[in-house]
C-alpha cells in the first residue's frame, strides 16, 4: 500500500527515535554542565577584580580628582588640588571610604581658605588705578636689552609693576636687586589701610627647587606725600614672609593702626632667605576700606 503523501516518505524505525531523544538529552545536560563550569571559572576573577579595584578613598589619594574651575583659576587651584590630596593620605586608609560628598566638601574648604585672601579689595592692584611710582633698582643681569641702532635702550626684566598684577609663574615677578630696596605705590583710591599680603610661588613651583629669593623681613609704610622719605611716614608694621608656609599668599595685619587714611603706601625689603644677587617679589596688596570723606561725596 503506498502512503497517501506519496512513494518517497519511509517510516523512522523506534530504535533511531530513541537513539535521536537520547542525544538530546545528553545535548542538554552537557550544556548545563559547560554553562554552570563557565559561570564557576568567572566568579572567581571577577571576585579578584572586585577586591584588588581601588575604593574611592584609594583613588582620592592617588589624585584621581578633577576639578573644573574657570580658566583663569586653573593654574592657581592645580596647586591647592595637590596639597588637598596630601591632606587626604593622612586622613584616608584602605579601609576607609571617603564618599563624594566628604570629597567635595574637603575641597571647597581648600579653595575657601586660599582665596579668603584673594576676596579682599586689593587698592594697589593696577587694574584698579594702583601704579607704581618709585622703586629702587632692577636687577638686569641674565635678561637681554632691546636695542635701537647697536644702543641698548632697556632690559627685558620685568619692571616693578608687575608687582600690581594677578600673577602666579615661575618668574614672573619683579627681581629687585640686592636683598633690600624698596617701591612706593599710590593706590587706587585714598585708603583706611587694614593690612597686606604678599605673595611668591611655591617651592614646588621653582626650577631650582627652593625659593631663597623670596622676601623674608619687609616693613610697610603710610606716605602723606608721594616723595616723602619712610621715616616722614606712618610705620604700618615690620613682618617675616614665611617661605616655607602653607600659604604662598600670606597675609599680615596693621600693627600700629592709624586712623588716618593714605593714598601711598611704600614696601620695605629689609632681608630675603639667601639669595644675595636679588629678590623677587610676586605680587603686593595692599587691603582695607575707602576714606568716604574724600570720595563718593556728590554719590546718591
Amino acid at each position: 500500500m503506498m502512503h497517501p503523501l506519496g512513494d518517497d516518505v519511509d517510516c523512522e524505525p523506534a530504535s533511531n527515535s530513541r537513539f535521536r531523544c537520547l542525544c538530546k538529552v545528553l545535548g542538554v545536560a552537557l550544556m548545563a554542565i559547560f554553562v554552570i563550569g563557565f559561570l564557576i571559572l568567572m566568579t572567581e576573577p571577577l571576585d579578584d577584580k572586585e577586591n584588588e579595584k581601588p575604593s574611592d578613598c584609594d583613588k582620592l589619594c592617588t589624585g584621581g580628582c578633577e576639578v573644573k574651575l574657570g580658566e583663569k583659576a586653573k593654574e592657581e587651584i592645580r596647586s591647592l588640588i595637590q596639597k588637598e590630596i596630601q591632606t587626604s593620605k593622612k586622613i584616608c586608609s584602605k579601609n576607609n571610604r571617603m564618599n563624594p560628598e566628604q570629597m567635595r566638601s574637603i575641597i571647597k574648604d581648600e579653595i575657601k581658605r586660599h582665596y579668603r585672601v584673594s576676596l579682599k579689595p586689593d587698592f594697589a592692584s593696577s587694574s584698579a588705578g594702583g601704579m607704581i611710582l618709585s622703586a629702587s633698582r632692577t636687577w638686569t643681569e641674565g635678561y637681554s636689552y632691546v636695542y635701537f641702532l647697536f644702543i641698548p635702550l632697556r632690559s627685558t626684566a620685568p619692571a616693578p609693576s608687575i608687582i600690581l598684577e594677578a600673577t602666579r609663574q615661575p618668574g614672573d615677578c619683579w627681581p629687585m636687586e640686592g636683598c633690600q630696596g624698596y617701591v612706593v605705590i599710590q593706590l587706587a583710591a585714598r585708603t583706611n589701610v587694614v593690612g597686606f599680603t604678599v605673595e611668591h610661588i611655591d617651592a614646588a613651583m621653582s626650577l631650582s627647587g627652593g625659593t631663597p629669593e623670596a622676601p623674608n623681613k619687609f616693613s610697610v609704610y603710610g606716605l602723606y606725600r608721594s616723595n616723602d622719605p619712610l621715616s616722614d611716614g606712618h610705620h604700618f608694621g615690620t613682618y617675616t614672609y614665611d617661605n616655607k608656609g602653607d600659604e604662598e599668599a600670606q597675609y599680615f595685619r596693621v600693627q600700629n593702626v592709624n586712623r588716618k587714611s593714605f593714598l601711598y603706601v611704600a614696601l620695605e625689603v629689609l632681608s630675603n632667605h639667601g639669595n644675595e644677587k636679588y629678590t623677587c617679589i610676586y605680587r603686593f596688596q595692599v587691603h582695607g576700606f575707602i576714606d568716604r570723606a574724600y570720595h563718593c561725596q556728590d554719590g546718591p
